[in-house]
């Protein structure tokens, strides 16, 4: 039987099965072509191979940030306002912008979210876990994923932004609206009209925020950025609201999804979760191998804006290109027996996080809030526990879980 054609194998992505377990059809592309053409994402060549994915991260000259994996945004009948707010998102975040402009607004926000600011939030982040887990100790079963998992991460960066607490539930279901939209699936027209309405209103209610900070500031990242100035260079207001939402966004949906799923493979093993209880040491490198088997972020998009190639393919200027990270994550060129989960794994420079000039801002607070809420879940909760396999939201770019039921034994 011929080996599959690539893109008849690439659009198996997004179909139902594909967008469950993507990692076989990884390893198929990856043995077809490291980097290859495909239908998908109106036309763009998918780069699976380690070498080719960590090479083009780098590059920010040649491969230039875009709109992620967004389909192309048209005016929608009756949706003006939302569309202008979605474009003006899209067009002033740090995410999509290059160079100069991007490491001006990186060097800006950046101070937060350093190792050492992660390091200072811990007793901001050891607070809440303890919160959260306490009410669930006694009880024989309960959702991990959104009575822990979604409102940690939503109630840190919201501290971070000085939001009131009550508005975290709100703010999370706008944002998530936009992640699913901005992830991809397998009808995007399902998913549009929520996302604008979505950034509309997010944006919006930071406008207020931004209003109040005027009026009285406080020590938060909100009324940080209204303050920054350098060099007679101050941050416009479309630039401060596209930075919030892509913060708060991005600051909560990822970190979520990394919990949960470190949960599911950590505390769905007795062996491991045993292990881990004695041998408390471990979680740092059992987080990074959770990042590297099923991290949350699987792709992440470019424009060619020059040619170049990458692992011999020659790509043309204008043409799209799709960085596959979680199959990046498995090549066996890199990664021995990929596809087992091994603890301790010597040598794991994943690219859960990306890479270069473009690497995840909040990479240090989302490492540090997933392994301080599974240290307060081991302690507190009892040592047999049945995790049940997470329900996802099959989204082609990021791992979304949902819901992860967990009982006592």
């Amino acid at each position: 039987m011929p080996p599959p054609d690539f893109d008849a194998c690439a659009r198996h992505l997004l179909t139902p099965q594909g967008l469950a377990d993507p990692f076989p059809l990884y390893h198929q592309l990856r043995a077809l072509a490291p980097v290859g053409w495909s239908s998908l994402f109106d036309g763009a060549w998918l780069v699976t191979g380690y070498g080719a994915v960590a090479e083009a991260l780098r590059d920010e000259v040649r491969l230039s940030m875009e709109q992620g994996l967004a389909p192309k945004v048209e005016p929608h009948a009756g949706r003006g306002e939302e569309y202008k707010a979605f474009v003006s998102f899209v067009s002033h975040s740090m995410l999509v912008q290059d160079g100069r402009d991007h490491r001006r607004l990186r060097s800006i926000v950046a101070r937060a979210f350093t190792p050492r600011a992660a390091q200072e939030e811990m007793p901001l982040v050891e607070r809440i876990a303890e919160e959260l887990v306490a009410p669930l100790v006694d009880r024989p079963d309960f959702d991990l994923a959104t009575e822990l998992a979604h409102p940690l991460p939503t109630r840190v960066i919201a501290e971070l932004f000085g939001l009131p607490r009550e508005d975290t539930d709100q703010l999370r279901a706008w944002a998530s609206d936009l992640t699913v939209f901005l992830g991809g699936g397998p009808d995007p027209a399902e998913t549009i009209d929520a996302a604008l309405v979505s950034t509309l209103a997010i944006t919006r209610y930071f406008e207020e925020q931004l209003a109040r900070r005027r009026r009285r500031p406080s020590d938060d990242l909100i009324s940080d950025l209204l303050a920054y100035e350098e060099g007679g260079d101050r941050l416009r207001d479309k630039e401060i609201l596209a930075q919030c939402l892509l913060l708060f966004t991005a600051g909560h949906q990822t970190t979520a999804d990394l919990l949960s799923g470190a949960a599911w493979q950590l505390l769905g093993d007795p062996a491991l979760a045993a292990q881990l209880r004695t041998q408390p040491d471990l979680l740092p490198a059992a987080l990074e191998e959770v990042l590297r088997y099923d991290g949350p972020v699987q792709m992440a998009g470019r424009l060619a804006v020059a040619p170049r190639e990458l692992a011999g393919t020659p790509i043309e200027a204008g043409q799209r290109v799709i960085l596959v990270l979680g199959a990046a994550n498995r090549d066996p060129e890199r990664f021995p027996e990929p596809d087992r989960f091994l603890l301790p794994r010597p040598d794991n420079p994943h690219l859960a996080f990306g890479a270069g000039p473009h690497q995840c801002l909040g990479a240090a607070l989302a490492r540090t809030e997933a392994r301080v809420a599974l240290e307060v879940l081991l302690r507190r909760l009892p040592g047999k526990l049945a995790v049940a396999p997470p329900v996802r939201d099959l989204n082609v770019a990021f791992r979304r879980i949902t819901s992860l039921p967990v009982c006592s034994t």
